[in-house]
């Protein structure tokens, strides 16, 4: 985390007072992510209180560890989704290339849903190697993410740029018979023509959203107990104005999920488009 003060484990009692804000909510959907959940020392016990409570977990993880920790995590575990964040081929050595395929092949081994998400960051690189590794362990859900634009919170590619719509229009062609190819948020509704949107939609079963679209639904809470729409978001737009919402105060006033929701979507939800690109680019 940029800011220093969140560069904490979340605690046990945190956790808890979210699912139950959850459960008192009826929504069974918990992620857990940011940067590397994996090697939090609660890590076991949070996936095994969401189990109890038949919560649906989505784990986001780079899955590059020792594979023996993979296992000791996951075992006797259900109901979890692990979204494998995996960078280019030269982004690791041998040996972590070695973990990854180690790791995967334990995941599916423990019956744990596997999806690979490949991080774009340079747009010269092909994606060859992500859906090479999807095949070799068949996995066929691939997720192209574009959050990692504002990655430390500097502009690595423009999500407004037409050069990236390029790169992940040919990407698709390429590879969508083959694969389930999902997109993640921060998608620029005016970097498409009409022919291309008419392809994906009369060829393809990906379900075009924009900006804050794909996730609308959703926030991410903080080690700290406050709740922001996403995490970039979090360090550019930190406003006191928003410090009530936290997961204390919400349980103790019975607030509705929904207005939660519509408060930080509210705030944060530009009409063109994302907020963090918009606002990186201003500071640039």
């Amino acid at each position: 985390m940029k800011d220093e003060s969140l560069q904490k484990n979340m605690s046990l009692k945190t956790y808890i007072k979210i699912l139950k804000y959850l459960k008192n909510n009826n929504d069974n959907n918990v992620r857990i992510l940011w940067w590397e959940p994996l090697i939090s020392p609660n890590i076991r016990k949070f996936l095994q209180i969401a189990n109890k409570w038949w919560y649906d977990i989505i784990v986001f993880s780079n899955i590059n560890m020792n594979n023996e920790n993979i296992i000791n995590i996951f075992k006797w575990l259900e109901w979890i989704r692990v979204n494998c964040n995996i960078n280019d081929r030269d982004f690791y050595n041998e040996q972590e290339i070695e973990n990854i395929d180690k790791n995967i092949t334990s995941l599916k081994e423990l019956w744990i849903k596997v999806i690979i998400g490949y991080n774009i960051t340079d747009l010269n690189k092909s994606p060859e190697f992500i859906f090479n590794l999807a095949k070799k362990h068949n996995i066929w859900a691939v997720n192209l993410k574009i959050t990692n634009s504002s990655l430390w919170w500097e502009l690595l590619i423009d999500n407004s740029s037409r050069n990236l719509w390029i790169y992940i229009f040919d990407t698709i062609k390429k590879y969508n018979r083959e694969f389930f190819i999902e997109i993640s948020c921060w998608l620029d509704k005016n970097i498409f023509t009409e022919n291309e949107i008419d392809y994906i939609e009369s060829n393809t079963s990906i379900k075009l959203k924009y900006w804050c679209e794909w996730n609308i639904w959703k926030f991410d809470i903080n080690t700290d107990w406050t709740i922001f729409k996403c995490y970039p978001l979090e360090s550019i737009f930190r406003n006191d104005i928003y410090s009530f919402i936290n997961i204390d105060n919400l349980l103790k006033n019975n607030t509705n999920i929904k207005n939660v929701i519509k408060v930080l979507n509210k705030w944060n939800i530009s009409s063109g488009e994302c907020s963090a690109n918009k606002k990186i680019k201003e500071k640039s």
